[in-house]
């Protein structure tokens, strides 16, 4: 009999504990912790990996959870998708699910975007995560590097700065630009969207009166915004100009210097460093008359050298001068772009023609067309500052083109800096042009 109740005793703590067990297991569900760090995340979108972000999983059940993703997809903050979960033989789950999600539109109807997750998700916080999507609003973005393509009137362009994508509808977008490679900067192009297969062929132009006439053809396929812009300058300022000529026969020039003391110092290395031609001209201490005087001497100089500047409609630039060391001889230079942002016009200089960098860089200008139709073209304190700080970080990248001559023009540039700029209260610099 003892034998008989020792047996049922240890089939019913066998069947308890059996049962137990099984509670528990079924339970690994809600042992998944809400948030999964950007750190636990593996995620896929359209194929591509993204990483850095994070992903919220509300556990329901043991069948069911909401996945939410945050800041995954352009401009929606977060979507919460619906899935059907299954638990694995690792206690971890497998989990699937889709929502349809609006697009840009203000019509209910229309979706525009539907988003499938598929993934797995353990107890422990981990999760890879797959996600695709589909429909037209699936085009929206923003564009860049490795996932843009642009071409600017059939030029092929750095892809750095990125375009954005805003989706309509099924037929209608909106192309939001940064910048045009300085030619033109913050702007829109609505454009018209024709699905082809898997592919949304685009087209559209956007004018602005006395700035730009753009027109865009492309597509957008396979996560990638392919574009050519064809670009067209409407500014008063296209045409070929000269230096414009006094009433006096003379070259005007703008140039206004003023300190606060009324004179600057030199460094006398300085002084001792420059060529005996120059040194009966420049003392240790100089007024601001002074330095008015000799300005404008150089830029009257230095002007018969300078034959014309054309600011062509395609945003290219040719500079037609003479070397001083050949006056007869006529040289063009074709290393600018110009374009305008905020009332102001910028000159983009290659770098890459001049010594190799690959490197653009746009440099401010104030400008005005006068009423007579001359052209202003100058540069204030504030301009020149960047354009010093700019100096002096691309000087040391031509140590070895200007060899002897570099610690010269590197003192040259100091005392730019420092002595002459920096000791200002007013220094302005530029010319008067008139139409060839």
């Amino acid at each position: 009999m003892k034998k008989k109740l020792f047996f049922l005793l240890t089939l019913m703590c066998s069947v308890s504990m059996f049962m137990s067990c099984s509670k528990d297991d079924g339970d690994t569900w809600k042992e998944i912790p809400k948030n999964i760090t950007a750190e636990n995340a593996t995620l896929t979108l359209n194929g591509k990996s993204i990483a850095g972000t994070a992903v919220t999983i509300d556990v329901q059940s043991a069948k069911t959870a909401i996945v939410s993703l945050k800041n995954v997809l352009y401009g929606h903050s977060s979507v919460p998708v619906n899935v059907i979960m299954e638990e694995q033989d690792n206690h971890s789950y497998n989990f699937q699910g889709s929502t349809n999600i609006k697009g840009e539109t203000k019509t209910d109807t229309d979706l525009g975007l539907t988003v499938k997750v598929n993934g797995n998700v353990t107890k422990d916080g981990k999760m890879m995560l797959d996600i695709t999507t589909s429909g037209w609003g699936a085009i929206a973005g923003s564009y860049a590097n490795d996932s843009l393509s642009i071409k600017i009137n059939n030029v092929a362009q750095d892809a750095k700065f990125p375009v954005a994508v805003l989706a309509i509808s099924e037929s209608k977008a909106t192309l939001k630009f940064q910048t045009l490679a300085y030619l033109a900067n913050d702007f829109s192009v609505d454009v018209e969207l024709l699905q082809v297969g898997e592919m949304y062929r685009l087209s559209g132009s956007s004018k602005k009166e006395g700035c730009y006439d753009i027109s865009i053809n492309g597509s957008i396929q396979n996560s990638v915004l392919e574009i050519n812009v064809d670009y067209k300058s409407l500014s008063p300022v296209v045409g070929k100009w000269g230096i414009k000529i006094d009433s006096e026969d003379e070259p005007e020039f703008i140039f206004e210097f003023k300190t606060k003391e009324g004179h600057i110092t030199l460094p006398q290395e300085f002084i001792d460093m420059l060529p005996d031609i120059i040194k009966e001209f420049i003392k240790k201490q100089m007024s601001d008359e002074e330095i008015n005087m000799i300005f404008k001497m150089a830029l009257g100089i230095v002007s018969p050298c300078f034959e014309s500047v054309e600011f062509k409609e395609d945003g290219t630039v040719i500079v037609t001068y003479h070397p001083i060391s050949d006056p007869d001889q006529t040289k063009t230079l074709e290393i600018f772009t110009f374009g305008f942002k905020d009332k102001e016009m910028n000159l983009v200089v290659d770098f890459k023609s001049v010594i190799g960098m690959d490197l653009k860089y746009p440099v401010t200008l104030h400008y005005y067309v006068d009423t007579d139709g001359s052209l202003k073209v100058w540069v204030d304190k504030a301009i020149l500052n960047e354009y010093l700080a700019l100096a002096t970080k691309v000087l040391p990248l031509l140590k070895d083109i200007l060899g002897d001559k570099y610690a010269l023009v590197e003192m040259i540039l100091n005392v730019v800096n420092n002595n002459i700029v920096g000791a200002s209260t007013q220094f302005d610099l530029g010319l008067v042009l008139e139409k060839r």
